[in-house]
């Protein structure tokens, strides 16, 4: 099978285009849902299939091009605005139910028998990070027993991204393969030269948030990396006009 003919430049471009825009367009309403519950049923499907690294590079494909809460706090009614993409839409309280698929990612590959652990060299980064995060766990155990002004609320909306931080890097050690990083090596430049088009669409489109007092683009988070589509041009030969319009793109976005 050849992966560089499934996952190629135009269809993972015109996916990313697709979903950002999508995602701009209808920031706050339900109809956002629409795309999302698409986007769950392909991974739940390979999930079934029992195809994890496709699925999971599916995961994070749809968590990249998804807009976060942060995204559009500039926004007129943000803070209080509820998104219904793929990597925002709530499951309860703050757990979006992204998190709750990178758990059944996390949980698959704990019973798993035949997984294995895929990159030896991130082992060493996972355990720094799960130190650092049972270490600050009961720093704040102790916080709230012997100290006042501890605020719950934030204590575990916090913990839950550290967490969720440390469940996907586990996820990434078992089912990241050879052939994922592959996929990943493809899609990354078309990938962020359709989000970055997106965006710039949607800032015509009207689509704006505010930094201070200046009204800027909204964009998906995925297109702050924009800046490496510059390295695209040194591998990528036939796609050029695409990445020299999506770098133009990022730097109009962030004049």
């Amino acid at each position: 099978m050849n992966i560089e003919k499934i996952y190629n430049f135009y269809p993972v471009f015109g996916i990313s285009l697709i979903i950002v825009l999508f995602n701009l367009l209808t920031i706050g309403s339900p109809v956002g849902i629409v795309i999302t519950v698409v986007q769950y049923a392909i991974v739940g499907y390979l999930l079934i299939r029992k195809f994890y690294s496709t699925a999971l590079f599916w995961h994070f494909f749809f968590i990249c091009t998804g807009i976060s809460l942060v995204s559009i706090s500039g926004m007129d009614g943000g803070e209080t605005m509820r998104l219904y993409n793929y990597a925002s839409i709530k499951f309860i309280g703050p757990i979006s139910l992204c998190y709750i698929l990178s758990i059944v990612f996390f949980i698959i590959a704990l019973f798993n028998k035949k997984a294995r652990i895929q990159i030896p060299e991130l082992l060493f980064v996972f355990k720094i990070l799960l130190f650092l995060a049972i270490s600050g766990d009961v720093i704040g155990i102790l916080g709230f027993c012997f100290k006042s002004g501890y605020y719950l609320p934030d204590f575990i909306k916090y913990n839950i991204y550290i967490w969720m931080s440390i469940i996907l890097l586990y996820d990434i050690l078992v089912f990241v393969n050879n052939e994922m990083i592959r996929r990943i090596y493809f899609v990354s430049a078309p990938m962020l030269c359709g989000a970055i088009i997106a965006s710039v669409l949607g800032y015509f489109c009207g689509v704006r948030t505010t930094y201070g007092i200046l009204e800027i683009p909204l964009m998906s988070d995925v297109c702050y990396f924009g800046f490496l589509t510059l390295f695209a041009l040194f591998y990528s030969k036939r796609h050029k006009i695409f990445i020299v319009i999506a770098i133009m793109g990022y730097f109009y976005l962030n004049m």
